[in-house]
């Protein structure tokens, strides 16, 4: 499966194809590494192809692959899927974590939405998780910015609260 992660895609397809071919057994960790080589490729469409054939093969999504297919519509600037996969999670029992929260939260600020991604870190407060660090550095830019007021934001502030930062005047000393 290294084809994948090097943006090898048909030489990964082949290969997937000759096990099917060969009853080979398919597991999530294979097509989560497929799907996640399409959607560094850009070929989002391959990617949803074979996400969506995954449970007539009597493979269940996980929320890595849930995770993974996010970040890819996202990425891609399909902000609607993204948000419906994040709603059938939920419905089919395949509990969103916090890494799917700040996958969301950064998708959905990259493609100029950050009122819904204000949301997304609200549900992510309520539901206990912690902003990670890729999200505490985009909040922070965005407030240095000017394109987020802290102090309309309580969520915001809630999430940046429980950062340790230390600030020190000059050059630091190690």
């Amino acid at each position: 499966m290294a084809y994948a992660k090097n943006g090898e895609l048909e030489e990964a397809m082949s290969l997937f194809q000759d096990m099917e071919g060969k009853t080979l057994p398919l597991n999530i960790v294979i097509c989560n590494i497929l799907i996640g080589g399409m959607c560094k490729a850009k070929n989002i469409a391959a990617a949803k192809d074979l996400f969506s054939i995954l449970p007539c093969k009597g493979i269940r999504h996980n929320v890595r692959t849930c995770n993974i297919m996010i970040n890819g519509l996202l990425t891609g600037g399909l902000v609607g899927e993204a948000l419906n996969l994040h709603q059938e999670m939920e419905e089919k029992g395949c509990a969103p974590t916090d890494c799917t929260c700040n996958l969301m939260i950064r998708g959905l600020v990259h493609n100029n939405e950050i009122s819904r991604a204000l949301q997304f870190a609200d549900e992510m407060v309520a539901k206990g998780f912690s902003a990670d660090v890729s999200t505490v550095e985009l909040f922070l830019n965005l407030i240095s910015l000017g394109k987020l007021d802290l102090n309309l934001q309580p969520v915001v502030q809630k999430i940046l609260r429980d950062v340790p930062v230390t600030f020190t005047k000059g050059r630091s000393r190690s």
